[in-house]
């Protein structure tokens, strides 16, 4: 392979990258915001729910703000989803720029610790936004009973 044929496809690949990377971290942040509003909204409007309860019902009003516990939790899985993400993605860019490194026969590569740190990152990653949702579904249950008795 000559030289420039090899210059275009490390440059190639890098575009290919570059855009699958794009497009994988904006539905993250799209999740991870999604997620952090959704949780940190219920608490504003409990909030606010819990306030005007307090003039009418105030053991209603006390069982709102105990069961808004699964809101926080919510919020507090998503605002870790955050840091895994900056972590994940950090670990992908290593591993892509030891890739290129290795096209251009300036290293052996990725290890494959590398490989299973982002993974083990991914997973942790999609388990703590998924338990930030599981929360706010389950903050949404307690409410919802919270108000009925």
């Amino acid at each position: 392979m000559s030289d420039q044929a090899h210059r275009e496809e490390v440059q190639a690949r890098w575009e290919q990258v570059r855009h699958s990377d794009r497009a994988a971290v904006d539905i993250g942040i799209t999740l991870l915001k999604s997620a952090i509003l959704v949780n940190a909204g219920s608490l504003v409007a409990l909030l606010a729910l819990s306030g005007q309860l307090w003039k009418e019902d105030r053991q209603t009003a006390m069982n709102v703000l105990i069961n808004a516990h699964a809101f926080v939790y919510g919020l507090g899985f998503a605002v870790i989803g955050a840091i895994v993400a900056y972590v994940y993605q950090s670990l992908v860019t290593r591993r892509e720029v030891l890739i290129l490194d290795q096209m251009n026969k300036r290293g052996e590569g990725p290890s494959n610790r590398l490989k299973w740190a982002k993974r083990s990152a991914a997973t942790i990653m999609v388990l703590i936004t998924v338990s930030s949702y599981g929360a706010f579904l389950f903050g949404a249950i307690y409410i919802a009973n919270a108000l009925q008795n």
